[in-house]
């Protein structure tokens, strides 16, 4: 549009700086504001559906769940060198749908949380407590959490590794919708972790009928 137009130098390069650098990047923080915005949306949609989750309990094989869900993760781990040992799985009285969902959380941050410096390594293990309860748990090598972390990281957008180059960033809802889910269907999830030695999540859940 300005290139037909008689304007004194000094003006033209002015309104050219302006129209290719100015403007582009004051568009780029509006749309990585709106973009930001969506998924902040989006995610606490993620969150209160949760509520109206309809839960179909019933017989869960544990361990067809987890070979299901590792399946997903296949390509991930060889793609970073790492390894996960699942032991035999008692069943649960559950959705196995849900239960899917809450596992590959943990599988996911487990490698977003990695210590680049060694090896990943998962384990997951199940037992059974008692005539009504069943317990599990996925236990890492990774960065560990900090002892101020422990309750925080249950919290909506909470993220204790937000400041760390080498940690790729996520929605921030992935511990909240699992702790939510596990109550969901009558269970209850706690972690324990020292930085820098890995988190040992544990999982219990209703025993089969």
């Amino acid at each position: 549009i300005l290139a037909p137009v008689p304007l004194p130098e000094e003006i033209r390069v002015s309104w050219l700086k302006f129209i290719s650098e100015r403007i582009p990047e004051s568009l780029g923080y509006i749309t990585g504001g709106v973009e930001k915005m969506n998924q902040l949306i989006a995610a606490l949609l993620q969150v209160s559906r949760i509520g109206r989750l309809q839960i179909n309990a019933k017989t869960v094989d544990m361990n067809s769940v987890l070979k299901t869900v590792l399946d997903t993760f296949a390509y991930q781990l060889e793609k970073i060198g790492g390894a996960i040992k699942v032991e035999a799985l008692p069943p649960c009285r559950a959705d196995a749908e849900v239960i899917g969902q809450f596992f590959s959380r943990f599988l996911d941050n487990a490698i977003k949380y990695r210590d680049r410096g060694r090896k990943l390594k998962i384990t997951v293990r199940g037992e059974i407590k008692d005539a009504h309860t069943v317990l599990y748990t996925v236990s890492d090598n990774g960065r560990g959490i900090k002892a101020a972390d422990l309750e925080k990281i249950w919290q909506v957008f909470y993220s204790g590794h937000e400041q760390d180059p080498d940690v790729e960033k996520g929605e921030g809802i992935g511990l909240t919708v699992a702790k939510r889910m596990v109550e969901k269907i009558g269970g209850r999830i706690w972690v324990e972790s020292k930085e820098g030695a890995g988190a040992k999540f544990f999982i219990e859940l209703p025993a089969q009928a």
